[in-house]
């Protein structure tokens, strides 16, 4: 299987997830639209692993192969090829949720795990024109600060495979919630 992660949306909470798979092994794709938004991210996934190093929790080359593991795609099939977990990060709006889904059922192998970081909507509704038997749940980390603090929340619905579910529980506990 697949050590790729792709997080959608590199703003504030998608820099620190990307960061805290990055942290426990994963290979990460951090996605956004935009060069700006790219280089945050890459800004602040650099101060989280200056912090690890300064309060020792990591040494300064395990930093840097940290680092090493986030790319900065530059398109969603870049990010998503070859990734078996996608994390979007986008916007609390339902319409560009709805859209977004429906671009990764078309750009994603229909084995990856679908998953919304969203804190106020329905997976049911962001997913509505997405095919059912697509792999999707929600899941929201400690919006204060998800790199230092282990508390993850995931969500599903009836639609949600027993599979998923387990994958789901697989990939968060290997990072450490």
């Amino acid at each position: 299987m697949s050590n790729k992660v792709a997080v959608i949306g590199a703003g504030t909470q998608g820099s620190m997830i990307a960061f805290r798979n990055a942290l426990y092994g994963k290979e990460v794709s951090a996605y956004s639209r935009n060069e700006s938004s790219r280089e945050k991210c890459r800004a602040r996934i650099e101060r989280f692993a200056e912090f690890y190093v300064e309060s020792g929790k990591l040494t300064a080359e395990e930093a840097e192969t940290l680092k090493a593991r986030v790319s900065y795609a530059t398109s969603l099939e870049e990010a998503c090829d070859g990734a078996y977990m996608v994390i979007e990060n986008i916007p609390e709006k339902l319409e560009l949720k709805q859209s977004m889904f429906e671009q990764l059922a078309d750009v994603c192998a229909d084995d990856v795990l679908l998953s919304s970081n969203t804190s106020s909507l329905l997976m049911s509704d962001i997913c509505k024109n997405v095919p059912a038997d697509r792999r999707k749940m929600t899941f929201q980390v400690d919006h204060d600060d998800p790199v230092r603090n282990s508390y993850v929340e995931m969500m599903w619905n009836d639609a949600t495979s027993d599979e998923t579910k387990k994958r789901a529980l697989d990939h968060y506990h290997e990072l450490g919630f």
